[in-house]
């Protein structure tokens, strides 16, 4: 069994079974790896994954993935309890939590129109005890 280690701060994560998202491929028959968008950990000891959607239309989004210590509540399960495993957040609908990109009028500090029509896309962020989603423009 191999062991990869991920110096984080002033901890370390040991990732003893590597984390494989797969998606059935209809054309191929065959399962296809889900690679990562971006992975953001915490230095107090959580972890944001966001998924690359298996077709590069991006329709629906990029699904968000949690884990790990959840003190104040920055994984966004509305509970406490810490997570072990990899877990998909929920709307309060019951759907797959799914972070999107559009475009939109970008404005400035004073509410200025400063760009019309800007591709941006929503990003997660972990901070220390928090999270967040947010806007970026990715042009």
């Amino acid at each position: 069994m191999s062991v990869d280690w991920l110096n984080v701060s002033h901890f370390r994560l040991a990732l003893h079974n590597p984390i494989s998202f797969q998606v059935d491929n209809d054309s191929t028959k065959s399962l296809q790896a889900i690679v990562p968008h971006a992975m953001n950990i915490s230095p107090s000891g959580h972890v944001l994954l966001t998924l690359n959607p298996g077709c590069s239309s991006h329709v629906g989004g990029r699904d968000l993935f949690v884990w790990g210590r959840n003190y104040e509540y920055q994984l966004g399960t509305s509970r406490r309890a810490n997570i072990a495993v990899p877990t998909a957040l929920e709307t309060a609908e019951g759907g797959r939590l799914m972070l999107h990109q559009r475009k939109a009028d970008v404005k400035d500090l004073h509410g200025k129109v400063w760009k019309r029509s800007v591709q941006v896309q929503q990003e997660a962020i972990a901070g220390f005890q928090n999270s967040a989603v947010y806007w970026k423009i990715s042009e």
